[in-house]
């Protein structure tokens, strides 16, 4: 049998099964003593997380692992070798837990959160899953049936074996009142580890925003379709807020920033060259976002409105390859795309001084080199359609226009 077919079939029956049960909170000792249902259903997480591994879904990074698990650790201290965190290479902006106490954050996600607060806030509320029993709860309900039902129906390529855990035991899955259960042990802990409550209601408000503003898109990121259940999230810790009054507490942005530079560049780069316009610049067209990432947020910002071409794009595309020029004159990245710009645009001055710009620079890579000649050609030839254009052509592709 498939391993998702096998995975399907297992959950089906795991929600077949309805009789009514007492769940006490799940603590480390019981771990070992578990009734015989409930250690199928780790069971079967534990072939989950080891189809994950196989699949090469973790990010290697030894040093980012290391840091994200101490986070948990600090986090829940009697839960450690149980409370196990691994990131996950996907942009989606999601993190879920499995009922063995697997966690997972999506490199997405973690790539946009701005500080250590908020990365707790999102770690705690998913070991408050566990803890609850959220899993093995919706096991037990008479909803189970359906939501795996739904569930079975998208079941493809796409999805993967893991798609039923992440769409019912992520940031979004679960129930109302099983999600405001993880919303209090959360914030319990984060108010006990000396964190800034007010981040954990910053969280969500930051995730909400961004699923409203990149709902267009198509096909639209599954952090849109989960936008009221991020506003429930948001509301549910203000609540807690107010009732705490909390003021202040730590942030450890620093050591978030410095333990999470490496996969924040690499996430940019990929959503770049995934196409993910819109997402992109929806997150680094906030100065306090882009501050985080260094010249490489402003030229990709730029590339984002060059390439998708809406109204405005053209403008803002200029402002931003400005802002990178100012701070480094010689970014071939960005004098290539300004004359792109240039170019499609109809500057054909701007376009050809930006060129020979580039012919001068060194070191000049032979792509580079070849892309400038080239351009360069078609300025000329634009310029005097009659004349032979006498600059000599390369081979390498050209950029998209």
């Amino acid at each position: 049998m498939k391993p998702q077919l096998c995975l399907v079939s297992t959950l089906l029956a795991w929600a077949l099964s309805s009789q009514a049960h007492a769940y006490e909170l799940l603590t480390p000792e019981m771990v070992t003593k578990l009734v015989p249902a409930e250690s199928n259903l780790w069971f079967e997480a534990e072939r989950a997380e080891n189809v994950l591994k196989e699949q090469g879904r973790t990010i290697e990074n030894a040093p980012l692992q290391a840091y994200v698990q101490q986070v948990m650790d600090g986090l829940y201290p009697e839960w450690k070798g149980i409370l196990r965190v691994q990131v996950i290479d996907d942009p989606v902006y999601n993190a879920f837990a499995m009922p063995n106490g697997a966690v997972y954050i999506h490199s997405g996600l973690l790539a946009r959160l701005e500080n250590e607060a908020q990365l707790a806030t999102v770690l705690s509320h998913e070991a408050g899953h566990v803890i609850y029993r959220h899993g093995y709860r919706l096991r037990n309900s008479a909803d189970g049936l359906a939501v795996v039902t739904g569930l079975v129906t998208v079941i493809n390529p796409l999805v993967g074996l893991l798609g039923v855990f992440t769409q019912t035991a992520g940031l979004y899955g679960f129930s109302r009142d099983n999600e405001r259960e993880a919303d209090r042990v959360a914030f319990q802990r984060l108010s006990q580890n000396g964190y800034d409550l007010r981040e954990a209601t910053r969280t969500f408000q930051m995730l909400a925003e961004e699923a409203l503003a990149v709902k267009d898109t198509n096909p639209p990121p599954y952090v849109f379709a989960t936008h009221p259940k991020l506003e429930e999230r948001e509301d549910s810790f203000k609540a807690l807020l107010v009732a705490k009054n909390a003021q202040g507490g730590e942030l450890g942005k620093e050591r978030f920033e410095q333990a999470t530079r490496v996969l924040r560049q690499t996430q940019l780069k990929n959503d770049f060259q995934a196409a993910r316009y819109t997402q992109l610049i929806t997150a680094m067209s906030k100065v306090e976002n882009r501050s985080r990432y260094g010249i490489e947020a402003d030229f990709y910002l730029a590339e984002a409105y060059r390439l998708r071409k809406q109204s405005g794009d053209s403008g803002l595309a200029r402002s931003s390859y400005s802002e990178v020029l100012k701070q480094q004159p010689q970014h071939i990245g960005a004098m290539r795309g300004l004359a792109n710009l240039s170019y499609r645009e109809g500057k054909l001055d701007e376009a050809s001084s930006l060129l020979e710009s580039i012919l001068q620079t060194t070191p000049l890579s032979e792509a580079d080199a070849g892309f400038a000649r080239q351009l360069l050609n078609k300025v000329n030839t634009k310029r005097n359609p009659d004349a032979v254009a006498t600059v000599a052509s390369a081979t390498p592709q050209e950029e998209k226009k």
